[in-house]
């Protein structure tokens, strides 16, 4: 199994997605990827433990994410853009 420090951090590239960057041993994306596709990424390096998303995510973030993955604490509509613009929107659709 690869160490944090074998990944190539090289031109903002971690993980082979453009724009990620390494803290510890957390990679923090801004989320232009599909989220499964960063799981698998991060599981060719190592195991995939639990996930985190701060802020929200678009819908279409979500497709595919694996089920064996945990997100504590994220509630669709509460996380989801199109949930948080529906429930904002002065018709609350």
């Amino acid at each position: 199994m690869s160490t944090w420090a074998d990944i190539d951090e090289r031109d903002d590239h971690y993980l082979g997605l453009a724009g990620a960057n390494v803290v510890a041993t957390e990679a923090l994306l801004a989320l232009r990827d599909n989220l499964a596709d960063v799981v698998a990424a991060v599981r060719r390096h190592a195991p995939v433990a639990a996930a985190e998303l701060v802020g929200l995510a678009p819908r279409a973030a979500f497709e595919g994410f694996p089920d064996d993955v945990p997100v504590p604490g994220f509630d669709p509509a509460r996380h989801l853009i199109e949930a948080a613009l529906a429930a904002a929107s002065p018709s609350g659709a």
